[in-house]
Formats: C-alpha cells, sequence, structure tokens
C-alpha cells in the first residue's frame, strides 16, 4: 500500500491518517491478497508505533495504536496504548468507548465497566450526549454480561 505525496515534504502524521483511514478494502480475498493485507497491516502497526515513540506524538496517534492492536487481537497491547493514552490525555473521550466494548469482547467485564464508567463520567462533563448514550449503552451491555 503506497502513501500519496502531499507536496515536497510529506508529514508521518499525513501518513498515518492515510492508513488509518485507508484499510485494504480492495484487495481480494486470495492468498496473496491475505498476504498483503497482512503485510499493509504490519506497515500501519510499525509507523503508528514508530510516531507514538516520539515525544511529539498527539492523542490520535496513540487512540489509533491501540485500535491497530485491538484489531489484531492483541488486547494487552491495546490496552497499554488506550492507559498511555488515558495517562497523557485523560480528556479522549473516544477511547472511552474503544476500550470497554474491546474488554467486554475479551470478557473482562469488570475492567470494561470501569473504563465505561470513566467515559460517562467524561460525557457528561463535556455534555455530549450522542457519547454519553453510547457509553451508557454499551456500560449496560457489560452489566447485563
Amino acid at each position: 500500500m503506497s502513501v500519496p505525496e502531499q507536496g515536497p515534504v510529506r508529514s508521518s502524521f499525513a501518513a498515518l491518517r492515510h492508513c488509518v483511514s485507508r484499510p485494504c478494502a480492495n484487495v481480494p480475498l486470495t492468498l496473496d491478497g491475505a498476504r498483503e493485507m497482512a503485510s499493509a497491516m504490519n506497515k500501519r502497526l510499525a509507523m503508528l508505533e514508530k510516531v507514538t515513540a516520539s515525544a511529539a506524538a498527539d492523542s490520535f496517534a496513540f487512540y489509533c495504536l491501540g485500535m491497530e492492536y485491538r484489531k489484531e487481537g492483541r488486547v494487552d497491547d491495546a490496552l497499554g496504548a488506550f492507559e498511555t493514552l488515558r495517562n497523557r490525555d485523560a480528556n479522549y473521550l473516544p477511547m472511552y468507548l474503544m476500550a470497554g466494548q474491546m474488554l467486554r469482547e475479551a470478557n473482562r467485564l469488570a475492567d470494561a465497566a470501569s473504563w465505561l464508567q470513566q467515559g460517562i463520567e467524561l460525557a457528561s462533563q463535556k455534555n455530549d450526549s450522542k457519547a454519553l448514550g453510547e457509553l451508557e449503552s454499551e456500560l449496560a451491555t457489560v452489566q447485563a454480561g
């Protein structure tokens, strides 16, 4: 998967956004296609790990790293990325729902509930009714499970 140039200098952040927003949707489901998809995911993961190793990494980069680990089924690594993000920017609201969903899927219900409750508190403080509804709905699913 190639990343198009954006002017004379291509920023790693622009490349990061391209890789995260453009998964391998047009790759045929063949053995070669599967290899190409795995290679593209490995490249995205490697790029995200490199970007987040920088002191200048922003919240979005850590969120993307957590989501990429989640896609790979690497729950503990994803949780580590989300925890790092929470320590750096506790106001990054999207991470709470994603971490909660991932932990519910991994049958770690107490951890999921904790993340979701923290997200509910933040969404209430921010008056973000959409996020609040999503977090409350996910928490209800966790509590029912």
